[in-house]
């Protein structure tokens, strides 16, 4: 989990250095469908630490259904 978290961040400061440029007030959306409990925590803890390390960033993360994109079963027709 230590490791997910870790990628987490790196991917949080990678895209921190390409807005680099420009003011980095505003919202940082992430899309997910890792709603088991051990991804959800990792997530939870990379935004809660993003969030302290960059306060002028509001963390909107959007949590989806894994099984709805799944495409229809075949014996449910």
């Amino acid at each position: 989990m230590r490791t997910l978290a870790k990628k987490g961040i790196g991917i949080l400061g990678s895209l921190l250095l390409m807005l680099s440029g420009s003011a980095l007030a505003g919202t940082l959306v992430i899309n997910s469908d890792a709603s088991d409990p051990a991804p959800k925590k990792a997530w939870a803890e990379v935004i809660e630490k993003f969030e302290e390390t960059y306060p002028d960033i509001e963390v909107k993360y959007n949590l989806y259904d894994h099984e709805a994109t799944k495409p229809p079963s075949v014996t449910g027709w």
